[in-house]
This record gives C-alpha cells, structure tokens and sequence, in this order.
C-alpha cells in the first residue's frame, strides 16, 4: 500500500536576512527573527495590549556571558506573517504562545540542537531538523516535521499534518482531521476526535484513535494498534501485530488472523485478508 507523503517548499531565508543588520526585522509584511548559528536562542514573539508585536530576543554561548539581548516593538498592523530561524544549539522559539487571539502564520525553522517551539493558533509550519525537539504548534492547519531525533510533538484542533522524522517519537494530535506519519523508530501516536490517518513505518509502534472513524496502519514491526470510537480500518500486514478496533464496525486488514492478536467480532466487524506479492512490499485483498 502506498503511504501519503508530506512536504514543503522551504525558502531559502539567507537572502532574507542581507535585507538588515538586525537579527529581528519587518519587511513586506513578514516579522523576520534570525538566531545565531553559534548560540543558544531565545526567542519570544507576542500580542501587546497596545496593538504591538512583542519581541524578546537573546542568544547566548554556553559559559559565556550574552552575546546579543534585546525587546523590540512592531506595529501589529504590519505583520502578517512570522518567520523564525533558530541556530545549530538548543533554542528556545515562542510565537503567540500565550495570545487567545493569536492567529497569525508562523514559519519555524529551529535547526540542530534540543530546541523547544511553541505557536499560537495560526496557521504554522515548523521543522524542527536534528535534535531532540519539543514542539507544541496550537491550534489551527498546522504542517510539523519533527526530523532526527526523540521528538514529542503536540497539536491543538485542526486538520494537521504530522511527520515524526526517525528515532522514537511521540505524537498527539488534537481534534481534526489529521494526517501522521511516524516515521522510523518505536513511535507512540494519540490522534484526537476526527477522521485521521496514522502510519507508523518502521519499528514497534503503539497508534491509538479516539473518536471518528479512523485509517490506521503499523508497517513494519510489531505494532499495537488501538481504533477507539468510530468505524475504523486497521492494517497489520506485516510482523506480529495487535490490533483492536473496540467500539464501532471497524474493519481488519491481516495476512493472518491466527498470526495476530485482536478484538474481531465477527458480528459486527470485517475481516479482511490479504497476501503479500514476491517483492513483500505490495498487498493486494483476496
């Protein structure tokens, strides 16, 4: 089976920067933050009560004093979009985090290193790069690739989409419809109420739907796969898989049933059996 791919263009933001001297400007309606490459950053972006925008920046060398700290002010009607670039250390990103009404779109490229990114509810996309990344992007469509490293990765409502990158991440996914890719790794997936779609690739994954009817599918590894409420499909394929569909008609996809643990109820499931072609990678249903 083939599985959804998730991408983006991503804009080379060096010309960006050349437009100032200042790590932190507006230009066509974009707030620009750049951390240094060789610091760890700080960055905090938020709503004044005064109709700004709030930027709180610091980037420092471990053991040494700061080498840049700095708040600026923007007018809010000036911004329509955020754009933010962390360094190759850990980073600290925070854009609209605490602002209700914050809704503006975010862009975080945070780079190498443990970084930390949090985003209001706008529209975001972010890519955390190498690194053990905690990212938290809110509500909103949000489009977050957590790449290598041991990720946790935590979104708000709205249909979102999800790539954990390889290495052992974890994922929850709010409300919506949404669509996760785990990658390689032993993941553990939670999707919220909505008709999601989870893969998990490589490695022992755990996957568990909540509410809506849900398209769940482990890949390679032994994989435990939770369906919750809602009419789901779930697919072990390969490897010693258990699968539980719980409440509603869901429907099984196996090459063996014997060869898997799971919940079929034969009075109100499906069962679907499969084969596997000579290459092992394609199934098709008998």
């Amino acid at each position: 089976m083939s599985q959804p791919t998730l991408s983006a263009t991503v804009e080379s933001l060096e010309s960006r920067r050349l437009m100032s001297a200042s790590p932190v400007f507006v230009a066509g309606g974009t707030l620009f933050v750049f951390g240094r490459g060789n610091a760890e950053n700080s960055v905090v972006v938020s709503r004044s009560t005064d109709d700004k925008i709030a930027v709180s920046f610091d980037a420092s060398v471990p053991g040494v004093s700061a080498v840049r700290s700095f708040s600026q002010l923007f007018d809010a009607a000036d911004v329509q979009n955020v754009i933010v670039r962390g360094g190759r250390l850990n980073d600290t990103i925070e854009v609209g985090k605490l602002d209700a009404g914050w809704t503006i779109p975010v862009f975080v490229q945070a780079g190498a290193g443990n970084d930390t990114v949090w985003t209001g509810a706008g529209n975001d996309v972010i890519f955390g790069a190498d690194g053990d990344d905690d990212i938290d992007a809110g509500d909103g469509l949000n489009l977050v690739n957590g790449g290598k490293g041991l990720d946790t990765i935590v979104t708000g409502s709205g249909n979102d989409l999800i790539a954990g990158g390889n290495d052992r991440d974890t994922i929850h996914s709010g409300a919506g419809d949404d669509l996760v890719r785990a990658g390689d790794g032993d993941d553990d997936v939670t999707l919220g109420d909505g008709n999601d779609r989870a893969s998990g690739q490589l490695g022992n994954d755990v996957i568990r739907g909540e509410g809506g009817n849900d398209n769940l599918w482990g890949g390679r590894g032994d994989d435990v796969i939770y369906g919750g409420d809602g009419d789901d499909l779930l697919g072990g394929v390969f490897d010693y898989n258990s699968l539980y569909g719980q409440a509603g008609q869901d429907t099984f996809v196996m090459v063996d049933p014997d060869a898997n643990s799971h919940d079929f109820n034969d009075l109100e499931d499906i069962m679907r059996l499969t084969k596997k072609k000579s290459d092992g990678d394609v199934v098709e249903t008998v």
